[in-house]
């Protein structure tokens, strides 16, 4: 069965998000919310997450747990941009920005959805000692 959370994230509208919604949470410790999930809380349409939030005791910590979890992608972007500009000043260019900041490096408009866990940067053989 699909886990719930995964469920919300794509639902075709806001009342079966609410459905798959209220699923995880009634079977979610907020104590114990596995990195997947906070990634995934983070991926909700912001006024969706506030909406769905709402009354909730744990809404702070939820919306915390989004929060860190953007800054997290957000500063491993940062970092992927700042490697490839490092490698680039010396010479040497990335064949490839791999993993899931690949994706969001070459985005045309900045956006708040940045599940971004691992950076790859493959360089030329020749270029590795």
């Amino acid at each position: 069965m699909t886990d719930p959370l995964v469920q919300c994230l794509l639902a075709r509208d806001d009342a079966r998000a609410a459905d798959a919604w209220r699923r995880w949470r009634s079977s979610t410790d907020i104590d114990s919310i596995r990195w997947a999930h906070a990634i995934m809380v983070q991926m909700i349409r912001e006024d969706l997450l506030q909406r769905l939030i709402a009354g909730d005791d744990a809404a702070p910590r939820l919306a915390g747990l989004a929060r860190r979890a953007w800054t997290y992608g957000t500063t491993r972007t940062a970092l992927a941009r700042k490697l490839a500009a490092q490698l680039n000043a010396a010479g040497i260019s990335p064949g490839m920005i791999g993993g899931s900041v690949a994706a969001f490096m070459h985005r045309l408009a900045d956006g708040p959805i940045r599940p971004v866990t691992d950076i790859v940067l493959l360089v030329p053989r020749h270029h590795v000692h």
